[in-house]
């Protein structure tokens, strides 16, 4: 399971892009998120989910917010450069 950062998010269309913690960037659709909801996630939010590639490039499936990451404002154990 990858960790990273919300970098991007397009309301309008039901996609953004995570930076992983290597500094890859993955995207993500929100059919493919799970226990949460996409008016949820947010730029800098932390996230977990399963890496895959694709054929334009790496995706980020069954995405979940990582642990610590909840109201109270943590970053999960990770900070984005």
């Amino acid at each position: 399971m990858a960790k990273g950062v919300v970098v991007r998010v397009e309301r309008m269309h039901g996609f953004g892009f995570i930076q992983t913690q290597d500094g890859t960037e993955a995207f993500f659709h929100q059919r493919w998120l799970r226990a949460i909801k996409f008016r949820d996630v947010k730029i800098g939010t932390i996230v977990e989910f399963d890496l895959e590639r694709g054929y334009r490039g790496f995706k980020a499936i069954n995405l979940r917010f990582a642990e610590g990451n909840g109201d109270d404002g943590g970053n999960g154990g990770f900070s984005p450069e």
